[in-house]
């Protein structure tokens, strides 16, 4: 009995007893539900017409298969040919495939390209308004501290201008005093 891994890419079968023909029943049937297989070689395997006729049916079935090395087995002519025109359709649909893969990475690949244009602007304008908020910000902090130094200075100013005026007020206070205490001396005496 064949048995086959359904993810096998590659086989190489090099011989078979054409009396038993469940080993070729059995690979018409991966050939018929395997999806990974791509190459498949069974040179000089003595399949003869029966087993070409089973091979045949599981390939026609098969649309990933691309490469089948069958010479010398005694297929008909027929089934080489069926075979041929069915590996002709595998490949010419994998290159349909792969092309429209290609195609459609590619426009992945612009649309990511647009998108992550798009994101990068919109980050750059989001830094860029951030960064204006904080000028903003700096700007106006600046003008406050320069706001409370010039307040700052004002006051002081004006609390020296008192002291000034307190220390002349009591000068004059004092001068007026002496005066008086002068006066009230001499009229004493």
């Amino acid at each position: 009995m064949l048995n086959i891994r359904q993810h096998q890419h590659h086989i190489h079968i090099t011989y078979h007893s054409s009396h038993d023909l469940s080993g070729l029943q059995a690979m018409s049937k991966m050939l018929a539900t395997n999806k990974t297989l791509k190459y498949l070689n069974l040179w000089r395997c003595n399949i003869g017409s029966e087993g070409g006729q089973l091979i045949l049916h599981g390939i026609n079935r098969n649309d990933t298969i691309l490469f089948f090395e069958f010479g010398n087995n005694g297929l008909s002519q027929t089934h080489q040919i069926k075979i041929s025109e069915r590996l002709d359709q595998n490949k010419t649909k994998n290159q349909e495939e792969e092309e429209l893969r290609q195609h459609q990475e590619q426009k992945q690949a612009d649309e990511d390209t647009i998108i992550k244009a798009e994101i990068d602007q919109k980050t750059k304008e989001e830094d860029l308004a951030k960064w204006r908020e904080d000028q903003q910000i700096m700007r106006s902090s600046k003008r406050r501290q320069i706001k409370e130094e010039e307040l700052k200075k004002k006051r002081e100013e004006e609390e020296a201008e008192r002291l000034r005026e307190e220390e002349r007020l009591k000068a004059e206070a004092d001068a007026l005093a002496a005066k008086e205490a002068k006066k009230a001396k001499k009229k004493k005496k």
